[in-house]
C-alpha cells in the first residue's frame, strides 16, 4: 500500500491480485451509503462506453474491454455525464474524476483486461482511493480502507484475495500495471522474483559467479553482434540484481569496463555498469570509496575511458571531492601507490588540475609516513 497525504486530500493506492468473483464478492459486502459505480471503458472497437450503477454486481464483466476505470463515488446524488464519442477516453476520465474529487470521495479501479490468466481468471487490479479533508469523508475513507484490509491478505506490497492466496503456490503473479517483475510466493509466504522467459530465468538462477561471468562474456565479446530483446532483458536483470546483492564486490564490477563494448539501441552497457558501481559504492559510504581505490587495478586496459577516467572524474567532482579526500589517511600504502599510478596514466586536461592537488596530498602523506 502506498500512501500519499497532501493538504488538499488524502490518496491511497491498493494493488490487488484476485479473481473476478472475489472482486465482486468484496464490493458486494461494502456497507456505505450513497455509493455509485461509474463504469468507463473502451471496448474492442475503441468505442467509449459509460454507465452508472448502484450495485457493483450489476456492472457487466470486463471480458470485452481493453481498459476500464471504475469510480466509486460517495455523493449526495448521481453524476450526470454527457457522453461524446469524439472525446478521448483519457480526457473523459480526467474530467469525471475531477468532478468526483470536488464532491467527496471516490475509488478508481484500473486493470488491463488482456493481462490475466485465461484459464483461471486471475486479475491484477489497482485501486486508488481519494477523499477530501473533511470529517465525513475521512470516516468513509478509513472505513473503506479497513474493509479492504479485512477482506484480503497483504504481502509484498499487494493485497490478495483470500482464496487466491490460499492457492498462491500455483500462481505466477505478473504486475503489468506497475511494470515490476513477476513473482511467486512459496508455502512459507516468501517472495521471489520469477522470470517468464526461460533464457532469462536460466541466467538469473545462476550463482553470483555465474552471473558475473555471463556479464564478462557480454562486455568483452569479440565483435559487435545483434542482441535480442531477451538477451538485453537478461543483462538488465543481472545488473539490477547486483544493486540489491550485499555480496557484490566493487572489484568485480570494475573488471567489466571495456571502451570497445558495443552500444545497445538507446542505452550503453558501460553506463549501466558505472551506475551499479557508484550505487553500491555510495551505499557503503567511506568504506565504499576505500574499496573502490583498492580495486582500481581490476580495471582492464580496455576500460581506460569508460572506467578509470569516468570513475576518477566522479570522485573529484565538487560534491564528492571532500569525501574522496577524507578517506586518503585510511588507505594502505599499496592503495595510495595504486592511486598515484592511476593518476599518472590519466591524460586529461580537464582533470589535471584536480589530479595535481590530490597528488600533492598523496605524496606529502607518503613522505610523512
Amino acid at each position: 500500500m502506498i500512501m500519499d497525504i497532501t493538504q488538499e486530500n488524502m490518496a491511497s493506492v491498493f494493488r490487488f491480485f484476485m479473481t473476478y468473483n472475489e472482486l465482486c464478492k468484496s464490493f458486494s459486502n461494502i456497507d456505505l451509503e450513497n455509493m455509485y459505480y461509474l463504469d468507463l471503458r473502451v471496448d474492442c472497437k475503441s468505442r467509449y462506453i459509460g454507465n452508472i450503477y448502484t450495485q457493483f454486481s450489476d456492472i457487466p464483466d470486463f471480458e470485452n474491454c481493453m481498459y476500464i476505470n471504475i469510480a466509486v463515488a460517495l455523493l449526495n446524488q448521481k453524476i450526470i455525464v454527457d457522453w461524446d464519442e469524439h472525446i478521448p477516453a483519457n480526457v473523459l476520465v480526467s474530467e469525471i474524476e475531477q468532478k468526483l474529487r470536488n464532491d467527496g470521495m471516490f475509488v478508481v479501479l484500473r486493470q488491463d483486461c488482456k493481462r490475466f490468466d485465461e484459464q483461471d481468471n486471475l486479475r491484477e487490479f489497482e485501486i486508488s482511493l481519494y477523499a477530501h479533508q473533511n470529517i465525513e469523508s475521512k470516516k468513509m475513507y478509513k472505513k473503506l480502507r479497513a474493509f479492504f484490509e479485512r477482506q484480503c491478505v497483504f504481502n509484498n506490497g499487494y493485497f490478495f484475495g483470500k482464496e487466491t492466496y490460499s492457492q498462491r503456490m500455483k500462481w505466477t503473479f505478473e504486475p503489468y500495471l506497475t511494470g515490476e517483475n513477476a513473482f511467486v510466493l512459496n508455502e512459507e509466504e516468501e517472495y521471489a522474483v520469477w522470470y517468464r522467459d526461460p533464457y532469462v530465468r536460466k541466467i538469473m538462477e545462476q550463482s553470483y559467479e555465474g552471473k558475473l561471468n555471463y556479464l564478462k562474456s557480454i562486455c568483452f565479446i569479440s565483435k559487435e553482434i545483434e542482441h535480442t530483446r531477451t538477451e538485453q532483458s537478461a543483462i538488465i536483470n543481472v545488473l539490477n540484481s547486483f544493486y540489491m546483492d550485499e555480496s557484490v564486490e566493487l572489484k568485480d564490477i570494475l573488471s567489466l569496463f571495456n571502451d570497445e563494448c558495443f552500444l545497445f539501441s538507446g542505452w550503453s552497457l558501460m553506463d549501466k555498469c558505472f551506475d551499479v558501481l557508484i550505487s553500491i559504492m555510495e551505499k557503503k559510504g567511506a568504506e565504499g570509496y576505500i574499496q573502490l581505490i583498492e580495486g582500481l587495478d581490476n580495471i582492464p586496459k580496455q576500460g581506460y575511458k569508460c572506467g578509470l577516467c569516468k570513475i576518477i572524474s566522479y570522485c573529484l567532482r565538487k560534491n564528492n571531492k571532500s569525501k574522496f579526500l577524507n578517506i586518503i589517511p585510511y588507505l594502505s600504502i599499496s592503495s595510495k601507490e595504486t592511486l598515484i599510478n592511476k593518476f599518472q596514466i590519466i591524460n586529461s586536461k580537464k582533470l589535471q588540475k584536480e589530479i595535481d592537488s590530490v597528488m600533492d596530498i598523496l605524496l606529502t602523506d607518503n613522505v610523512s609516513k
